[in-house]
């Protein structure tokens, strides 16, 4: 549990870890994306057991098929919006940003929109 009186130098250095921490979960989640997007795009699950993406997300991973399938998604979709990625990737998109854009925009339009979504 965190100190009430925290001095500003802790409060300062916590608030940079914690920030660090959330960038290297973004960067861990497209990782994850891009691996479940390969292993289900090349038919290649069956080959190490599960049969379905949901289960191998929440039996091999701990996280939801839903969850799963929204990080294949937007992986998949990434290299033809090439501004929203770039943005995503600086830290200037959340996913929620991300997945508002790739529901909404059509590719020749995500430069503009991609750049109107609010920074982090």
């Amino acid at each position: 549990m965190l100190a009430v009186d925290m001095d500003e130098v802790a409060v300062v250095a916590l608030d940079r870890k914690l920030r660090f921490l959330a960038t290297a979960e973004e960067r861990v989640q497209r990782i994850i994306g891009r691996g479940l997007a390969q292993l289900i795009d090349r038919g290649e699950l069956l080959s190490i057991g599960p049969a379905r993406a949901g289960d191998y997300a929440r039996e091999r991973l701990g996280i939801s098929a839903r969850e799963a399938q929204e990080l294949a998604r937007i992986e998949r979709f990434m290299p033809r919006y090439p501004e929203t990625d770039r943005l995503r990737q600086a830290g200037g998109l959340t996913r929620s940003h991300v997945r508002e854009i790739l529901c909404r925009v059509r590719p020749e339009d995500e430069f503009v929109w991609a750049r109107l979504a609010p920074a982090n």
